[in-house]
């Protein structure tokens, strides 16, 4: 499995609070059969130089991960940004640091109070300068369905979170939403070994009992095709 969504990074988010928290999180994750991780903690930027800003505080913490030795049960590590879309982030040179890995994927957060009626334009924006966006755990915005007739036929990734798909009715809408033809993808969201933990075992689980190819897509498959293409 592939988790391209998650909080594991010590001390810079409200995720993980030190390294211990970290390689305990990474090592459930790597148990439950992730084999790469990416690490995405919340940014919210408004000017070119506050990328650089985080930069600096991400490449912090993930010394601090990577300062000891590193156990061979937990996955491989990419790093990249959850990112609160509430201007167009377009606009700044350095947004492509932003994104997971060495792709063109960038993991954007949404409001979950109000729609804003220039999401699509923004999304679209981001299209323009080659960026391909996950919209991060879609099941958080009640105007959700508004805003995916919007977009149209942008090139968008529509990312749910592990948790959500326990839920039957949930698990039926991202299996339709799949089956139509849409980019998804399921995701930990992981901050912590209580409340946020990760469960991608359990929730690939429950996908496989309704569709085997399906449930290898959504947990691993469609993100590896989205990482090595984009």
């Amino acid at each position: 499995m592939i988790d391209l969504h998650s909080h594991f990074l010590p001390g810079i988010d409200d995720g993980a609070k030190d390294r211990k928290d970290s390689l305990r999180m990474l090592a459930e994750a790597f148990r439950q059969g992730v084999m790469l991780c990416a690490g995405t903690p919340h940014a919210i930027v408004h000017t070119n130089e506050e990328i650089n800003v985080f930069l600096h505080k991400r490449q912090q913490s993930i010394d601090v991960l990577l300062n000891g030795p590193m156990p061979e049960t937990v996955p491989n590590l990419i790093y990249g940004a959850e990112i609160f879309l509430d201007n167009d982030i377009s606009q700044y040179p350095d947004i492509k640091e932003l994104c997971i890995g060495n792709s063109n994927l960038l993991l954007v957060e949404l409001s979950t109070q109000k729609y804003n009626p220039e999401y699509a334009e923004w999304l679209y924006s981001l299209s323009l300068v080659g960026i391909v966006p996950i919209i991060a755990h879609i099941e958080r915005y009640p105007y959700f369905e508004e805003l995916s007739a919007e977009l149209g036929d942008i090139n968008i990734v529509f990312q749910m979170n592990c948790k959500t798909v326990l839920d039957r009715g949930w698990r039926k809408y991202l299996l339709e939403q799949r089956m139509s033809g849409a980019d998804c993808l399921v995701s930990s969201d992981m901050h912590d070994m209580r409340l946020r933990k990760c469960c991608m075992k359990k929730a690939f689980d429950k996908v496989n009992k309704r569709n085997t190819h399906i449930a290898e897509e959504l947990f691993g498959g469609a993100a590896k095709g989205l990482l090595q293409s984009n």
